[in-house]
């Protein structure tokens, strides 16, 4: 009979067993390949194939919540700029109004030319809305594009002059 206390195995009689060893100089007779046991390497394995199935996994479901919930529009969208043309000399604001839209939803107004602002707005139970900003913000004269729309989807583009 066989005991085995701690890092010493014993026999019944007290006297040390010799335990057997692989060619490698292993205790207990494992089987390696090439200097590794085989179970540490089905352990990374499975540990490989779990970490790809959680990025993936992740992957799905960013670009699932990242399309979230498209809005349709009414189809009959329009925006404005009051004044226009505005001057960005001194202290003039520029407003854009928009009407046509769903009611109580948030707006992006873009305003592009030399440059990218962006402007949010939310519609009244009747679709309208309206933003303002100073108009010294738009640093070059020139044509501005106004763009409206629902999280990245546009739908109504209007002109701003700049002087």
């Amino acid at each position: 009979m066989e005991l085995a206390l701690g890092y010493r195995a014993t026999n019944s009689n007290g006297s040390p067993v010799k335990l057997p060893r692989s060619k490698t100089g292993e205790v207990g007779g494992e089987k390696k390949e090439e200097g590794m046991c085989l179970s540490s390497r089905v352990y990374r394995k499975f540990r490989l194939l779990a970490v790809a199935a959680l990025v993936i996994s992740v992957l799905g479901a960013g670009s699932a919540l990242a399309r979230g919930k498209r809005v349709q529009g009414t189809g009959h969208e329009q925006c404005y700029v009051t004044p226009n043309p505005v001057s960005n000399d001194g202290s003039a604001y520029y407003t854009v109004v928009g009407t046509g839209f769903l009611p109580w939803q948030m707006v992006e107004i873009d305003v592009a030319g030399y440059g990218t602002q962006v402007l949010y707005a939310t519609t009244d139970a009747y679709g309208n809305f309206a933003a303002s900003r100073p108009a010294s913000l738009l640093m070059m004269d020139g044509v501005w594009t106004v763009s409206t729309g629902y999280g990245g989807a546009i739908v109504a583009v209007c002109y701003l002059q700049v002087t």
